[in-house]
């Protein structure tokens, strides 16, 4: 129990918890099934789901968080064996039972509950790790720049239906390896307590006044809008490191509490079968 990573155990909890949160709250807010704009439960609804934003974000941070780290040993053929074909058959049984139990049919790959998208992209993450792990940490730390640059860029176009530079090509820059990357660099800096302080204070800030700004606007359109937090939203990454700090902070007081870490642990290692059966629940 001592080599192992509490903090990781504990980003998967509150990861998998804020994904079943996100689901459970977004149904009150999808068209048709939405409650009365600005009435308690639709802004109860609102405010849970923005605060769980970060869930697959984070996701995606643990995953770069172990496999970028260099004392970890990544080969292509453990990769394949160990991740890549495991997820690709859960994928496969999965999307079996959910085509089965929406559909009637077997379908292998019919991706009938939403949430599988999940697995098919972390699988494609999984194939730029044996390349990602070759590239030098100040390299790393330029594509991040550049990477929450260029998000900043389209938040700001999309918000304001601007598109000053169109011809600049950045789709290199863009997706979810950002955040494989960003997981690596939090684990660089998760032992500089002012800076993950500093993270925790801003993004709780920067969040309350999204959430404020969000309901006005929904308000002032008479729909439901939350333009301001959304999975590459500069605000969002800023909420996903703020929760792997606070994990991070939040670990060294476990450290002494074996029995606590025991059930963190066990917990753990069963978020992936929580995240795969709870849409199950939900439909």
């Amino acid at each position: 129990m001592n080599n192992r990573n509490i903090s990781l155990d504990l980003m998967r909890i509150l990861a998998c918890l804020a994904v079943i949160v996100v689901h459970t709250a977004g149904t009150g807010l999808m068209p048709g099934r939405d409650y009365p704009l600005m009435s308690v439960e639709w802004i109860t609804c609102f405010v849970w789901r923005s605060l769980s934003g970060w869930a697959v974000p984070l996701f995606v941070m643990i995953t770069g968080s172990i496999f970028l780290d260099p004392l970890k040993d990544v080969t292509i053929t453990k990769l394949f064996k160990n991740n890549i074909l495991k997820l690709l058959i859960v994928l496969i049984l999965w999307s079996m039972f959910y085509t089965f139990f929406c559909n009637g049919e077997f379908l292998p790959l019919g991706m009938a509950s939403g949430h599988l998208w999940y697995l098919s992209m972390i699988i494609g993450l999984y194939l730029t790790i044996p390349i990602l792990r070759y590239i030098p940490e100040k390299i790393r730390d330029y594509f991040i720049l550049v990477w929450f640059i260029f998000l900043i860029y389209d938040f700001v176009a999309k918000l304001y239906h601007v598109n000053v530079l169109q011809e600049l090509e950045h789709y290199f820059f863009t997706g979810y390896v950002g955040y494989l990357l960003l997981g690596d660099w939090c684990r660089r800096h998760k032992d500089n307590t002012k800076l993950c302080v500093a993270f925790i204070v801003i993004a709780t800030i920067v969040l309350a006044l999204s959430i404020c700004i969000s309901i006005y606007m929904s308000k002032l359109h008479a729909e439901t809008r939350s333009p301001l937090i959304h999975y590459f939203s500069p605000i969002t990454v800023m909420m996903a490191i703020a929760v792997y700090f606070m994990c991070s902070m939040l670990s060294v007081k476990l450290i002494e509490c074996n029995n606590l870490q025991n059930i963190i642990k066990d917990i753990s290692f069963n978020t992936l079968g929580i995240y795969l059966i709870h849409m199950f629940l939900l439909i």
